[in-house]
């Protein structure tokens, strides 16, 4: 989460309670539009095997610790669950993508690099686990599926090995480009995918995505000047270089003095630590969307479309689900500035989670709205939750009948 990101400048978030309520449904209507370019397969539909190309892009900025842990812990279940069928586990490809793609210049921003992890796999053993057994030079985990498969892992079990390289830790740059990375992960974004990551997608598979995240995305383009040069004043041109930034240059919301689609504002409206604007409330309706036409972020229909590029019946060949904030409660709060400005800093008060629960999450609009571009095969799902089990077994679920298991 970004809590500190201007170079020697920090400050704590506070926020209050969220609905912790836990989600998984179809994300209906809102496809998306503009591919990237140079993704597209072509051609007639190529009909699926059992075969399934599963990308797990895992944030790895703060707070992300007990997030992970949910997910190791559910591991065993999902994949247990997408054994189910006679015939066993599918022909599976499992990699790992984190969120960092780097913001800034490499120095002005705490704890972000220029790149970051660039879309590039991750597969080196994490937290207790010291070694995955992966043939040399392996990327991803390969398995043929089935009762007796050949694997690029050796005899081990899979869920345990794909459990050694899911700790990614937290300490990744706190402007999350989730998107982005999947994207260029994949090369889906009008480039080639990273070389290390070749030989991941076929033609022939499901493109299964799952997205864990505590915050909302804030795909940028390389230099991107909403993060170069980082500022630490409310009245610069993208405010400060902190937690608001991707909310005011990355959602529309409805005013709730105007009614009509506005930026969110960084002005506190009486100029005093203590204003609140509530643009949707806990179980009203969402009245924030993202801002396609931000100057500064990629638009998510540009990102869904380089993603669909990838397949030549996208309807059924790709299925997305994401644990991320619910976008239905978006409440901007301010606080004193940490150093002498005009004003209070605003902040992105959380939109779930709380004492009563052990994961807190921002609102997620645009992950919200690029799972919902998938129509039915886009399950969108809360972070905050005690358990990932249910979700992730109704999404193996989701992928088995997709592949006709």
């Amino acid at each position: 989460m970004r809590r500190f990101l201007v170079l020697a400048l920090s400050f704590v978030v506070g926020g209050g309670c969220g609905s912790g309520r836990t989600s998984l449904e179809p994300g209906g209507g809102g496809g998306a539009a503009g591919a990237m370019g140079g993704g597209g397969a072509g051609g007639a539909a190529i009909p699926l095997a059992r075969k399934v190309d599963l990308l797990f892009m895992i944030d790895n900025s703060s707070g992300m610790s007990t997030g992970q842990d949910l997910l190791k812990y559910s591991v065993a279940d999902f994949i247990s669950t997408l054994a189910t069928p006679a015939g066993g586990l599918p022909d599976m490809h499992i990699a790992i993508v984190t969120s960092d793609m780097g913001a800034g210049d490499g120095t002005s921003i705490m704890g972000c690099s220029q790149t970051g992890d660039a879309g590039v796999f991750r597969f080196a053993p994490t937290g207790p686990c010291t070694s995955t057994g992966l043939d040399v030079g392996a990327t991803f985990l390969t398995s043929t599926g089935g009762s007796n498969p050949l694997t690029n892992f050796g005899t081990q079990d899979i869920a345990t090995v794909f459990e050694c390289i899911m700790t990614v830790g937290s300490i990744g740059c706190g402007f999350e480009h989730q998107l982005a990375s999947v994207a260029r992960a994949l090369g889906a974004d009008g480039s080639a995918p990273p070389p290390e990551n070749a030989g991941f997608l076929r033609p022939d598979a499901l493109l299964a995505i799952v997205l864990v995240t505590n915050e909302d995305d804030c795909s940028g383009p390389p230099g991107d000047p909403l993060f170069d040069p980082a500022s630490s004043k409310l009245a610069s041109m993208y405010g400060p270089t902190e937690n608001f930034q991707c909310n005011e240059w990355g959602h529309l919301c409805v005013s709730p003095t105007t009614g009509q689609l506005v930026q969110p504002s960084r002005y506190a409206p009486n100029d005093s630590a203590n204003d609140t604007v509530t643009y949707s409330a806990p179980g009203g309706p969402n009245n924030c969307q993202s801002f396609e036409a931000s100057p500064v972020l990629t638009s998510v229909g540009r990102l869904a479309g380089g993603i669909k590029g990838l397949k030549t019946d996208p309807d059924n060949q790709i299925v997305v689900a994401a644990f991320a904030g619910p976008p239905f409660e978006y409440t901007v709060k301010w606080q004193t500035a940490p150093t002498p400005d005009t004003g209070p800093w605003p902040y992105i008060n959380r939109s779930c989670g709380g004492d009563a629960t052990i994961t807190i999450a921002d609102p997620a609009v645009r992950i919200n709205e690029f799972v919902r571009s998938f129509g039915a095969n886009g399950l969108f799902n809360t972070f905050c939750q005690s358990s990932y089990v249910a979700p992730l077994e109704a999404f193996a679920a989701r992928i088995n009948q997709l592949i006709g298991s």
